[in-house]
């Protein structure tokens, strides 16, 4: 094929990069590395996708650490909650022991 040539990795990364910078026009980035600014533009279109990737695996990750931090955050208010269940029980049991009682005392107390 006449005018195809091979063009490696690093070229398309640097050149894909050079134009997310938006500081230049994609057509003066694409004459500057000789390909077409179609194609540098699909290699921008791939780039954001492959970030967007990253992004999306960062943020699952994100999710998943912080599920976990809220899942053992309510393990320790379920204990507290025992815990203080185990209090008040104990506090009625010596306050009928002692005799006391009051008017209108709570039902199920």
């Amino acid at each position: 094929m006449p005018g195809y040539r091979k063009i490696s990795s690093e070229l398309k990364a640097k050149a894909a990069l050079e134009a997310l910078k938006d500081e230049e026009a994609i057509s003066t980035i694409a004459s500057k590395y000789r390909i077409d600014p179609k194609t540098l533009r699909d290699w921008v279109k791939n780039s954001k996708r492959i970030r967007l990737l990253f992004l999306i695996q960062k943020l699952k990750k994100n999710i998943k650490k912080n599920s976990g931090k809220k899942e053992n955050q309510i393990k320790e208010l379920k204990n507290l909650i025992g815990e203080q269940t185990v209090m008040i029980d104990w506090v009625k049991k010596k306050y009928r022991e002692a005799g006391f009682q009051w008017e209108n005392e709570p039902h199920g107390w």
